[in-house]
């Protein structure tokens, strides 16, 4: 059968999208990942692919440790926070080497 769709849904909590994917649909976030691809010359900075998909990715400084430590609990808390929008806590990745990494997709390792 479909799977269960809102209220009815067992995992349900309220209608409240989690922030992680709101931030990512922010033009913010988009205007850092082409500027983070351009500096890396649109290449992996791990392998040097280039002309495939590439990610970008929070690094050193991972995107769930920045939203913890500096307490981002709202679009608003996200604009206003400097570090999330920084080139220099920035690489590119094609998406092997962004599967690597500890803290894909949100699985962050404790730092």
């Amino acid at each position: 059968g479909e799977a269960q769709r809102g209220p009815k849904n067992h995992n349900w909590k309220g209608g409240i999208t989690p922030l992680r994917p709101k931030i990512m649909k922010l033009q913010e976030y988009r205007t850092w990942q082409l500027g983070s691809m351009n500096r890396d010359g649109y290449r992996c900075v791990e392998c040097g692919a280039s002309k495939c998909y590439l990610a970008v990715d929070h690094y050193p400084k991972s995107f769930s440790k920045i939203l913890r430590d500096k307490k981002v609990t709202t679009i608003d808390d996200a604009l206003s926070c400097e570090e999330l929008w920084d080139l220099n806590n920035s690489r590119t990745l094609c998406k092997p080497c962004h599967l690597k990494t500890p803290n894909y997709g949100g699985r962050a390792k404790k730092e």
